[in-house]
């Protein structure tokens, strides 16, 4: 009982911690605020970052897949950097990918993110 009684208040205090948390958004520069979505979210000393596409500034998406993979990656690495990051500070990195022909592809790019996860999902 003395166990469960232990792990209730830590799992609360726990909560409460994070729940306290400060969190900023991070913008890169020229980045226009979203009601919808953040670039990325700053809580302590840890950056979330999710959703990067590979558009461009204007909102173009490149034809060539390595090329629309290094924006993405560009697009991240600006949100780091807003951070006070870079890619020395990143621990892991998913990709979702929407053909599996692409995905050995994907592998033989030289990035400097190191890839936590690669996830296909056929359409």
């Amino acid at each position: 009982m003395r166990k469960l009684t232990f792990a209730v208040v830590l799992m609360l205090i726990c909560s409460i911690l994070a729940l306290a948390a400060e969190k900023k958004v991070v913008r890169p520069s020229g980045a226009e605020p979203s009601a919808s979505w953040s670039h990325g979210i700053l809580i302590d000393n840890t950056l979330y970052v999710s959703g990067m596409a590979g558009e461009n500034a204007s909102g173009k998406i490149p034809t060539a897949f390595e090329d629309e993979m290094k924006q993405a990656l560009d697009n991240v690495d600006s949100v780091l950097k807003a951070a006070g990051m870079s890619s020395q500070d990143v621990v892991s990195v998913q990709v979702y990918l929407t053909d599996a022909a692409i995905f050995e592809r994907r592998l033989s790019m030289r990035v400097p993110f190191r890839f936590g996860a690669a996830t296909v999902t056929e359409a």
